[in-house]
């Protein structure tokens, strides 16, 4: 299993669709202790779509949650908590006796927006994201740290913003070994079924 994951694709072909999908499962899994994973959005409005299409999948599912508040105003947490099935007195109320406590936090882009140690972290739309201190800084202060204590994996859903920028120089990012860091991923209008090569090269030129 890759744990530097970069996806990048065309609008409208369903990355940030498998990206919730992704976050749901891991979501529902036993891994044994509390599992944190963090959706990091371009703004605080993709922000609140996206955890309300991962509240859609897991109502779909049935899947037991509860909602908590974030320690940021503009961060949403949702907690599964699983109990010990070996204890039949714990199962009587499952949300009070717990074995472990899986988490999804989504949030916009932001200095604060990490305060857990995190095993899955997606970056949407990475190469759009509006802060300050620039994309470089972002990830290597903000983002990549909070993976170190649980070796955790970070993967990149995003559409391609040109060449001058961070995200191109991860893309390109090798090991010492020479081999590449990141494992990549790449499509494009024509990867979305119904799309035409017809419609591919008018658009070109718009």
């Amino acid at each position: 299993m890759h744990d530097r994951i970069l996806f990048v694709a065309a609008n409208q072909i369903g990355k940030s669709m498998l990206l919730d999908t992704l976050a749901v499962h891991r979501f529902t899994l036993d891994h044994g202790y509390g599992y944190n994973q963090v959706i990091i959005s371009k703004s605080k409005e993709q922000a609140k779509y996206q955890m309300s299409r991962i509240r859609d999948l897991l109502n779909a599912s049935r899947v037991p949650y509860k909602t908590e508040f974030g320690e940021q105003e503009s961060m949403n947490v949702l907690t599964l908590k699983v109990v010990d099935n070996n204890d039949s007195e714990k199962k009587k109320d499952r949300y009070d006796y717990f074995k472990y406590v899986n988490r999804i936090i989504v949030a916009p882009a932001a200095s604060g927006s990490l305060g857990y140690d995190v095993h899955d972290l997606y970056l949407d739309e990475f190469a759009f994201y509006e802060v300050e201190q620039g994309l470089a800084y972002a990830y290597n202060q903000w983002f990549e740290p909070r993976t170190y204590a649980t070796k955790g994996r970070i993967t990149i859903f995003s559409n391609p913003n040109g060449k001058d920028h961070y995200m191109y120089d991860l893309w390109n990012q090798k090991k010492k070994d020479g081999s590449y860091r990141w494992h990549r991923y790449n499509f494009n209008f024509l990867d979305t079924p119904g799309n035409t090569v017809e419609e591919f090269e008018e658009l070109k030129f718009l």
